[in-house]
């Protein structure tokens, strides 16, 4: 990312060098204001759009389902009435049959086509070509294009924290997970709550069983039965309709269940002495983001990628939370309330990331091979800063010494203090927003990987001077803190900056 700022910084610093080491008269200076003017003035109006009045809701999910599909057509409606806008929708549609339904929307000239599933995704770009004019955001989607933004919540942000309840509360340290397809989606799903119950409980075992069916409540009772039979007391699902098979299941044995998508515990209401939390998506939030997006012309296709709120509601842009524990709140002990919101915090400022575990294919429908490097453990140990994404793929451990130096820097010097652990909050949040990216091509890369590990060398220089420091007030971590930035920014820019006009000066020369 370094090195790819420096690039940045050089296009964008040559044509200003090139002026100055120039003798140009008036004119020439004011035609190039001109030419900035408009270029800024340009960028900062938008295009005119038209208002949305038609939005479309399509899902391959059943709108009775009283989960994923249910929670989407009620958001909808609610919204078309707040905001007046026609809404069509198509429920249970084949996955055949993806393509031509949004094919069938566009043609009837609607503006705006939300597509409930991450399956839309691919049938989008494909359509989304030749009608310009319809606007396509794929809720759990894995990419965009000109005409198509994806809203890709974190969920593993909200089944991180519903797995460590879970390990809090198990007897048997044994608990279970429902899932209807192995999709990337629900895999990375159950990775988080896997992850979250070894958070709090190592010795946990966390079973999984997929129905390989969203819609027989039979399927998911079976799969219960087999795993409280082999000693589960605390269920969770991700399975719609099947899953309340498993819900029944549990109500039969008299063990706690976790619902999904929906508040399950108020939903189902004959479930309300099961069901103790749920695992729910803002999803009406979400489409009103679309539709706001939209309706004001400010449509960019882009992946949106909310995560954690404390609540439905929640203040910034995520939509993954935890229901409330309604009537069974006296069954959860209060320091585990306490560790519970401790966790949620931690996510939320970014002190916790739970990475994502599962990759998509080109289809996007197949099941993958969880990446087993996610290892509990690793995502525990990173709750005080997060992890060393792009130093550990470029020095190929996270033993390296190099990676071990950057974590000693962080924990024992900056996050000592409170001005240092609020640098680590937004850094962290800024960092990880691309850092998984970095990493990732780093690997595929090894010429990138090479790049980043010498673009590298400098920070780690400049860092072994807080060995060196006694830091012993927040006034100095302020003091030493900017002292690196400074140092960092004359290395990584000024350096390459006078270097250019040195060159620059020597061509005008010639």
């Amino acid at each position: 990312m370094i090195f790819t700022i420096i690039l940045i910084s050089i296009n964008f610093s040559i044509p200003f060098i090139v002026l100055a080491q120039a003798k140009i008269n008036g004119l020439g200076v004011g035609f190039l204001s001109i030419i900035i003017l408009t270029a800024i003035i340009g960028i900062s109006l938008p295009p005119a759009h038209a208002e949305v009045t038609k939005v479309a809701l399509v899902t391959d999910a059943l709108f009775s389902d009283q989960g994923w599909g249910t929670n989407a057509y009620t958001a909808a409606t609610n919204l078309s009435e707040k905001y007046g806008f026609e809404l069509g929708t198509a429920e249970n549609v084949a996955i055949p049959d993806i393509e031509s339904t949004l094919r069938d929307f566009a043609e009837r000239d609607y503006d705006l086509i939300i597509a409930h599933g991450f399956q839309w995704t691919d049938p989008a770009l494909t359509v989304s070509p030749d009608y310009p004019d319809t606007k396509i955001f794929v809720f759990t989607g894995y990419a965009s294009g000109p005409g198509v933004a994806s809203i890709s919540p974190l969920q593993q942000e909200g089944t991180f924290p519903l797995g460590a309840l879970a390990g809090m509360l198990t007897e048997t340290n044994v608990v279970g997970f429902v899932g209807g397809q192995p999709y990337p989606n629900l895999i990375n799903i159950f990775e988080g709550f896997k992850a979250g119950a070894h958070y709090t409980n190592p010795d946990v075992e966390v079973l999984v069983s997929w129905t390989d069916d969203w819609d027989d409540p039979a399927k998911g009772n079976a799969a219960a039965e087999a795993q409280i039979a082999q000693g589960a007391d605390i269920l969770f699902h991700t399975a719609d309709t099947a899953g309340q098979g498993m819900i029944r299941a549990a109500q039969d044995h008299g063990i706690y269940a976790f619902g999904a998508v929906l508040d399950q515990n108020v939903t189902l209401d004959w479930a309300s002495d099961t069901i103790l939390t749920s695992f729910v998506l803002d999803i009406e939030k979400s489409f009103e983001m679309a539709y706001t997006i939209t309706n004001e012309g400010n449509f960019v296709g882009e992946m949106i990628e909310p995560g954690i709120e404390t609540g439905p509601g929640g203040p910034g842009d995520g939509i993954v939370y935890l229901a409330p524990f309604h009537e069974l709140d006296g069954a959860v002990p209060q320091d585990v309330k306490n560790n519970l919101d401790a966790i949620v915090s931690d996510i939320q400022n970014g002190h916790l990331v739970i990475p994502f575990t599962a990759e998509f294919t080109a289809a996007g429908v197949t099941a993958l091979t969880v990446d087993e490097s996610v290892a509990a453990t690793e995502v525990a140990s990173e709750a005080q800063g997060g992890g060393c994404l792009i130093a550990t793929a470029a020095f190929g451990s996270e033993m390296a010494p190099q990676v071990q130096f950057l974590r000693e820097i962080r924990d024992n010097t900056v996050l000592q203090t409170e001005s240092g652990t609020s640098f680590m909050t937004g850094f962290n949040q800024f960092y990880y927003s691309f850092s998984p990216v970095i990493a990732d091509y780093e690997r595929e890369n090894p010429a990138f990987k090479e790049t980043v590990k010498l673009a590298l060398t400098p920070l780690l220089s400049s860092l072994t001077l807080l060995q060196y420091a006694d830091i012993n007030s927040e006034s100095e971590m302020l003091g030493y803190g900017i002292g690196v930035i400074l140092l960092n920014i004359g290395m990584y820019f000024v350096a390459p900056a006078a270097l250019i006009m040195t060159v620059g000066k020597r061509i005008i020369k010639k």
